[in-house]
């Protein structure tokens, strides 16, 4: 689970509807006696300050599960 930090040091996260309704469900279905309920409370904190929005209003830019992406690493310059 990440280090903690405050809301201020979080970034944007924008989820569709369809894709916070299948994460609320792995939230619901994780018992507090669980050894991963904590990375579901972790879950269930970070989906109630999502933005939430339709699959097809989602900006250009958001990756979304399921999602195939190509990305271009900074410092090494691979892709």
């Amino acid at each position: 689970m990440p280090a903690p930090t405050s809301l201020e040091q979080r970034p944007l996260l924008v989820i569709p509807t369809t894709g916070l309704r299948s994460l609320r469900e792995v939230v619901a279905a994780t018992s507090p006696a669980d050894p991963r309920a904590a990375v579901a409370a972790w879950l269930a904190e970070e989906l109630d300050r999502a933005a939430v929005a339709a699959p097809e209003r989602l900006p250009p830019r958001v990756v979304t599960m399921h999602a195939q992406v190509s990305y271009r690493d900074d410092v090494t310059d691979h892709i």
